[in-house]
């Protein structure tokens, strides 16, 4: 059983009934526990450790919850169950709230209806680092194997766990200059856990705003939950046709974001966290470094060049992105992926305050959102981005990267190969600034492909060039 559990890059995820049944999940349970014990055995804080425990809208959400708090009580472990579904940034906001010693969010985030998953979140409110869920792992192989601790008798400490966060991101946003400026707006929270503080928050504002797929669906409507151009569609359809000045997108467990222009267009995190880098540069005054992850847009770097500030790259994955923010004054970090927070909150990534930091922008600019974006491009010149997700066996897999680490092409595309870094995967700048990496999924027969240049084509020869590396047509 311990080899079926293997925390990925936010926790460990597997389909319902499959691998992720009670009887696993209990086992993840004891070991996040015994963790929890022996960091706090280790610390000078005194008394029993304490844990949140939160879930969203998946299928047995709840359910599942209560087997996890049941487990943490029988292994001395106190905790609190929420008592409804919640983000996951407000399951880790939580932890401060109630001076915690971490959390567990039951969530499988942007994956499929019939995946579910487990995630600790650690008493800094954050992603857990690698350090951390190797210990995990570890303790997965000591408790395995042995006889559930947790009793169906015993009590579960339900409460709303939602009322702090939702104070401390009113203090985050200007609901003033929104409620001012009359946007009218579209939520889309895709089915997700998200649905109900979004609006909340939305009513706040005082703005015109429409929430569509806001009632709990553990199918999520039948796709994905994720805020990808695609699954916005009815979102952009709604922006299109009401004249609305945005439109919000969330996925699942609402710390990912998509955003829909006044024009249609849609806006995924490389450019959505450029402009709140502006915004927050130009509007807030403030000043701190810039944290993005290896696959995330090089317009970041250009602004910075512009207003002097530090650009730290990452390897993949929010955890790299929190752990700088722990250590360093940070305006803004955020990954390609869709997720991004800003100084002040907590180090995890926060779909919810991103979409009401761009109703923000936009009703302090005064300006279309479609507008706002081009002149960015404008100002910095054009960034077009796209990712491939190309089958790969493990054989091949590995001699493609014993051959790049060790003889990377001099040329790629047509163009001379500047840099190559070996940060997390393979990334090789060219030398007009497009840049292409290529990341082994370590979870999937898959080789995964980043590109971004200035033009589409370019952007047809990087893709070209990135196939005739892999071999494939």
């Amino acid at each position: 059983m311990g080899s079926d559990i293997r925390f990925g890059t936010d926790g460990w995820r597997a389909i319902i009934a499959d691998t992720f049944t009670f009887k696993n999940v209990g086992t993840v349970a004891r070991a996040i526990a015994e963790h929890v014990k022996k960091d706090r055995s280790s610390s000078s804080t005194k008394g029993p450790p304490s844990l949140i425990v939160g879930y969203d809208n998946r299928f047995l959400g709840r359910e599942f919850a209560d087997h996890v708090a049941r487990e943490f009580m029988s292994s001395d472990v106190r905790c609190i169950v929420s008592d409804r579904p919640v983000p996951t940034p407000t399951t880790a906001y939580a932890i401060k709230e109630f001076n915690s010693d971490g959390a567990v969010m039951l969530t499988a985030s942007h994956n499929p209806y019939y995946y579910g998953g487990i995630k600790f979140i650690p008493h800094y409110a954050g992603p857990a680092t690698e350090e951390i869920t190797k210990k995990i792992e570890q303790h997965i192989s000591d408790v395995k194997g042995g006889p559930e601790s947790g009793s169906k008798n015993r009590t579960i400490d339900a409460q709303d766990i939602t009322r702090g966060y939702k104070e401390h991101i009113r203090s985050m946003i200007d609901t003033g200059m929104i409620r001012g400026s009359g946007l009218r707006i579209a939520c889309d929270p895709l089915y997700g856990a998200g649905a109900d503080i979004m609006e909340e928050l939305l009513k706040d504002t005082g703005c015109d705003y429409l929430m569509i797929h806001k009632n709990k669906d553990v199918l999520f409507g039948g796709g994905l939950p994720d805020p990808s151009q695609e699954r916005l569609k009815e979102l952009q359809e709604n922006v299109v046709r009401d004249k609305r000045d945005v439109g919000l997108g969330l996925d699942g467990d609402a710390d990912r974001i998509g955003i829909i222009a006044d024009d249609g267009g849609y806006l995924g995190a490389n450019q959505v966290i450029a402009l709140l880098l502006l915004h927050l540069i130009k509007n807030r005054g403030l000043k701190g470094a810039v944290v993005r992850t290896v696959a995330t847009t090089h317009l970041l770097d250009a602004v910075c060049r512009k207003y002097g500030l530090e650009l730290i790259e990452t390897p993949v994955g929010f955890k790299h992105v929190g752990h700088m923010m722990l250590e360093r004054e940070v305006i803004i970090g955020g990954e390609e992926s869709g997720g991004m927070s800003i100084g002040g909150h907590i180090p995890e990534k926060d779909g919810i305050l991103a979409d009401l930091l761009v109703c923000e922008m936009i009703a302090v600019e005064k300006k279309p959102l479609s507008k706002l974006m081009d002149a960015v491009y404008g100002e910095f010149g054009d960034y077009l981005n796209m990712r491939l997700d190309i089958e790969c066996p493990e054989e091949t897999k590995r001699g493609l990267f014993e051959e790049l680490n060790t003889k990377p092409p001099a040329m790629l595309a047509g163009r001379e190969v500047k840099s190559v870094s070996y940060k997390d995967g393979v990334k090789m700048v060219l030398d007009d600034g497009s840049w292409i990496l290529i990341r082994p999924s370590g979870t999937e027969p898959l080789v995964r492909i980043y590109l971004e240049t200035s033009t589409d084509k370019g952007l047809y020869d990087l893709k070209k060039g990135a196939k005739e590396l892999l071999h494939v047509p």
